[in-house]
């Protein structure tokens, strides 16, 4: 049989198969309702396209265009190659057109949505961390895998136990050896390596409070940084040099890495512990592989990986990238402010961003794909980013000063940050991590396992131990702090931290640190809703407590010495005014019906008491008779901030916020009560801000300064004679006090936003002759001591500073040998005195 017949009869076969199925007919027919003409039209044009994209050369980059391209094969066309459809097939049902894996976002990832996370704005505790050195280039503070936080403030080291809010001092050490330059946890949490200025490095055993041994010879100078690798400690000197160290052997300099040629001020290994970044003050981040070191000291120089020359000021922030092994991160200083992000596989530089500020550090989150950066100068933030948009996710303002040192806790949930603002505080940037706690369950190998095997240990017999003697406790935590024996506050329960005689700066200040009241409730025998007055004697540095005030007549809205410096009176914010006898310490008298409400300043004239209120007027009260108001001197409309008796006591300055300053004379005042309204002699309107601050030239007569507020932050001199404008000066911030030299032809002023400073001025030139800058928050108060030689200004950072203006002088010792009237001679006269319960006195 041919193959023509064969064909014949498989035909007919064929034929007679498919008429049993389907019913009769020789031909397929295709079934246009199974058939998408528009999906047959795309696969009939998209055939020549292609072939002409690929004649041309042209290629699609990367796998992106193809996957795309598969998923809308698969999903669109259901994998359709054919382009006429003869039979109909039901499509399997999609669960979703694009798959998680093509996009970031998280709203299109399956499963439940994670909730929105909160971010606090501000710290969760704040503790004082008084005389903290603020040196960018050091490394003061370190948070170890036990939850101890450990803190170096100048000579001393402190532990804080997060997991119970407990404090203890580890160590102090001499000033030979002082001040401490950087400090480092082991990996295993309980051993502490401290760098110190003389360029030793010295070893601790928390757990048993001891020195472990001291390594010497590593540096010329100070050692300002360290870095753990194991049982390597590496550090990193002023000379510029970077050594490794094994603590576990006797000649422990083991390799050294020479590449900077000025302070090395940052150090980190990598998570695999194989690369080592560095950053100094030469503006150079060097990167080394411990494989290329020489494994022995008689090679001193071995190359590095990768050296980053395009930071343009100090670098000390860097930080390896947790979940990108090769990734680094470096922030430069003041002048550069940049952070950037370098592949040290590749040697180049991914990305960069300008932070508008110094980066004093650089902390990876391990839980997100986030950054921590802290800063300094102008903004003195902590600023969290999203990587790698590097978008701003929040920022916290708390500090006031610039942030110098960060870390982070083991669990990775908080960052401790420590600021020249003498404040260390806990900010909470994450929930609760299983990170910390999986860490924590691996018994991680002690660098110092083979220490005891040493008969002999070099101590430094610099150190000494020694526990805190004296508690503040605060808002929100509990922190252990020192009382120096330098004097100031010592025994105040504001729990000051101690006085530096030394000049700072060569402003010649000393600095007393105390804190507001509130924050350290349990200090405090009474309630914690009281209020308290304190009296400091500069002559020898005691502190006592003069008396309590409940809350039904406090807070104490002004405090004023009478000339005698035997009785003080006080404004309370129930509209009284109480005077006290100190030097028997107790209540003399309460002065009721004077103001309507809040007395907000008071004046000494003799025995005439002027006072201030909010509700705008100005009363004469004479202490020493019953019926004590004598004179009022209404013409303010709103509170009246600043009172001021001119020396021969026949004119009385008053500023208020209504921006105006008054001048009585108190000639032409009435002489009763009878009569409630006294002309003024002068009313001055130029400023256009509060008037506190008012001072009367003790050289000139009819000179009067005066300080307008924020919105008018100018000094002006006014003739009290003729009434006219002097001079006035912009001062360019908000004017809180003025103070004329008892000694020279000088004027002082204190300022609030935006400087917050104290400025000493030349008059009439009106030329700067220095700037206080101690304070970091706005300048409040101000007064002057006796002789006129020094100044105490206190500030919203919860500080009182002592300045040193001027030698001392004999002006204040003439006057004290004069014997000023004490305004309550005639006191003892009376039969019955007006008792005060609202308050409680101690001896």
């Amino acid at each position: 049989m041919d193959a023509r017949a064969k064909y014949r009869k498989l035909g007919r076969f064929s034929s007679k198969f498919s008429s049993s199925r389907q019913g009769g007919g020789d031909r397929f027919i295709p079934n246009r309702a199974a058939m998408n003409l528009d999906i047959a039209h795309y696969l009939l044009m998209a055939a020549p396209r292609k072939e002409k994209e690929n004649n041309s050369g042209i290629s699609l980059p990367g796998k992106g265009k193809g996957a795309y391209r598969e998923i809308l094969d698969r999903v669109l066309l259901q994998n359709r190659t054919r382009i006429l459809e003869f039979n109909s097939k039901p499509s399997a049902p999609t669960e979703e057109i694009f798959p998680a894996i093509f996009f970031d976002s998280p709203s299109n990832h399956k499963g439940p949505l994670k909730n929105k996370r909160y971010i606090p704005q501000s710290s969760e505790r704040i503790l004082g961390a008084p005389n903290i050195e603020r040196d960018f280039y050091l490394n003061l503070l370190d948070w170890g895998k036990r939850n101890i936080l450990a803190v170096a403030l100048r000579n001393s080291v402190y532990l804080w136990d997060a997991s119970n809010g407990s404090t203890s001092k580890l160590v102090t050490f001499n000033d030979h050896v002082s001040p401490v330059s950087s400090v480092s946890w082991a990996p295993d949490g309980k051993h502490i390596a401290f760098g110190l200025s003389n360029s030793y490095v010295q070893l601790w055993d928390v757990n048993s409070n001891r020195p472990l041994r001291t390594l010497e010879g590593i540096h010329q100078s100070r050692v300002g940084s360290l870095a753990w690798n194991g049982g390597i400690l590496t550090t990193g000197g002023m000379d510029g040099n970077i050594v490794n160290n094994d603590v576990r052997i006797r000649s422990h300099i083991v390799q050294k890495y020479s590449g900077h040629h000025m302070e090395v001020c940052g150090l980190k290994w990598s998570g695999s512990a194989n690369k080592l970044a560095s950053g100094g003050n030469d503006n150079l981040v060097h990167v080394w592989d411990c494989s290329m070191a020489a494994s022995t000291i008689t090679s001193n120089r071995s190359p590095w990986l990768h050296r980053f020359e395009e930071h343009t000021s100090a670098v000390k922030a860097l930080a390896w990238c947790p979940f990108q092994r090769n990734l680094l991160a470096t922030g430069g200083g003041e002048s550069d402010r940049c952070i950037r992000f370098w592949n040290t596989d590749a040697g180049n530089c991914l990305s960069s961003v300008d932070t508008g500020s110094q980066v004093s550090g650089l902390i990876w989150s391990k839980n997100e794909r986030e950054l921590l950066s802290s800063h300094g100068l102008p903004h003195n933030n902590l600023v969290l980013w999203r990587y790698p948009s590097m978008k701003k996710i929040v920022e916290l303002n708390d500090h006031f000063s610039r942030v110098l040192f960060t870390t982070q806790s083991p669990d990775g949930c908080r960052v401790a940050s420590a600021a020249g603002d003498e404040t260390l505080r806990i900010w909470k940037i994450y929930e609760t991590s299983t990170v910390g706690n999986a860490a924590s369950k691996g018994a991680s190998t002690t660098p110092f396992a083979s220490f005891s095997a040493f008969t002999t240990i070099r101590m430094n017999s610099a150190a000494m131990l020694g526990r805190l003697p004296g508690t503040a406790v605060y808002k929100r935590s509990t922190i252990r702090m020192p009382k120096h024996e330098l004097g100031g506050f010592q025994n105040s329960p504001y729990g000051c931290f101690g006085q530096s005689p030394a000049p700072n700066s060569g402003n010649g200040v000393w600095r007393t640190l105390v804190h507001r009241r509130q924050r350290l409730k349990n200090y405090i025998p009474q309630s914690a809703e009281r209020i308290l007055v304190y009296l400091w004697d500069a002559s020898n540095g005691s502190t006592s407590k003069l008396v309590t005030f409940n809350d039904h007549v406090s807070p104490v809205s002004s405090v004023s010495w009478a000339p005698d410096g035997k009785h003080i009176a006080f404004g309370l914010s129930n509209s009284y005014v109480q005077l006290w006898d100190v030097t028997s310490n107790r209540p003399l008298r309460t002065l009721e019906g004077i103001h309507q409400s809040r007395v907000g300043s008071l004046a000494w004239n003799g025995g005439i008491l002027t006072t201030g209120g909010m509700d705008g007027n100005i009363v004469n009260n004479d202490v020493r008779i019953r019926s004590h108001i004598v004179q009022k001197y209404s013409g303010h409309h709103m509170e009246v901030c600043g009172l001021k008796w001119w020396g021969s006591a026949n004119k009385l300055a008053s500023g208020g916020n209504d921006n105006l300053v008054h001048v009585w004379d108190c000639s032409m005042a009435a002489s009763t009560i009878t009569s409630n309204r006294s002309p003024w002699l002068h009313r001055f309107e130029e400023h256009t801000g509060a008037v506190k601050a008012l001072a009367w030239c003790p050289f000139q007569r009819n000179l009067l300064a005066s300080g307008g507020g924020e919105s008018d932050r100018c000094i002006r001199f006014w003739n009290t004679d003729t009434g006219n404008c002097l001079s006035s000066v912009d001062t360019s911030s908000q004017v809180s006090g003025l103070i004329w030299s008892k000694n020279e032809r000088e004027l002082l002023s204190s300022h609030g936003l935006p400087h917050n400073n104290l400025v000493l001025w030349r008059y009439p030139s009106m030329k700067k002759i220095v700037e206080l800058n101690g304070h970091f928050s706005r300048v409040l108060f101000t007064t002057q001591s006796p002789d006129g030689s020094r100044v105490a200004s206190a500030a919203g950072d919860e500080t009182l500073r002592i300045w040193k203006i001027y030698e001392t002088s004999s002006v204040g010792k003439a006057a004290s040998k004069g014997a000023s009237t004490t305004p309550f001679a005639s006191f003892s006269a009376f039969t019955t005195i007006s008792s005060f319960n609202g308050c409680s006195s101690s001896v």
